[in-house]
């Protein structure tokens, strides 16, 4: 798969700084850590540290990826866990909204504690195979990113860009291509899953993310 020049402009402010292979997102609550990840002193403020070994998304940016993060952005995260990716989103927009979607009431459990510290976050349990069911709560965004390790990974994140997406947003597919195949070589499964996204929208990167993660691709996306 060829990689194409991203045409989004990197997030042009000091809530994002790039050091060497990591990352550093100025904290939105001063002090407060969310899953023991390290502080970091700038002259801007006080930073948190961002491992690409410890955050698909992070490896992302790190392999090159640039999305146009405003301070006011609206996300929908997709598989948003326990937040702790996401919580970094949090802070690169501190006046904008994080929805974060995820079918484990466990962890939907730690990302509502997430949300009493952080009033960017909405927190919902639900499936991201039926964006129906959450369509009247979440308003239309700038930026979806999807991180969810099952088969159908590819239509459910085409749904919810249809759904969800502005014209002129962006949207990130992590793509997991063991949970689709592991008969078949990741490189195809991928190529094959690019093929699919192209036909209704158009990839605009693709990025795979070893190192750090083994038969992992990330395809940014536009609608057409």
């Amino acid at each position: 798969m060829q990689v194409v020049k991203s045409v989004v402009p990197v997030t042009p402010n000091d809530l994002l700084l790039r050091k060497k292979s990591v990352l550093l997102t100025k904290n939105l609550v001063l002090g407060k850590s969310v899953y023991g990840e390290s502080f970091v002193q700038e002259p801007q403020g006080e930073y948190r540290l961002w491992r690409p070994q410890v955050s698909k998304l992070c490896a992302a940016f790190v392999k090159g990826m640039v999305l146009d993060i405003k301070p006011t952005s609206c996300i929908l995260y997709l598989g948003a866990s326990t937040g702790s990716s996401l919580s970094h989103l949090s802070d690169l927009c501190p006046q904008g909204i994080i929805f974060g979607v995820d079918s484990a009431p466990r962890v939907v459990r730690e990302l509502v504690f997430l949300s009493e510290e952080r009033n960017n976050i909405v927190p919902i349990l639900t499936s991201a195979r039926n964006p129906e069911i959450y369509a009247g709560r979440v308003c239309k965004t700038d930026i979806i990113y999807q991180d969810v390790a099952v088969r159908d990974q590819v239509s459910m994140f085409l749904k919810n860009m249809e759904l969800f997406l502005e014209q002129s947003g962006v949207a990130v597919l992590c793509l997991k291509t063991r949970c689709i195949d592991c008969t078949k070589k990741p490189e195809l499964v991928a190529s094959v899953a690019e093929q699919e996204l192209n036909k209704s929208t158009c990839v605009i990167e693709s990025y795979c993310l070893a190192p750090f993660y083994k038969d992992h691709w990330v395809f940014v996306c536009k609608k057409k």
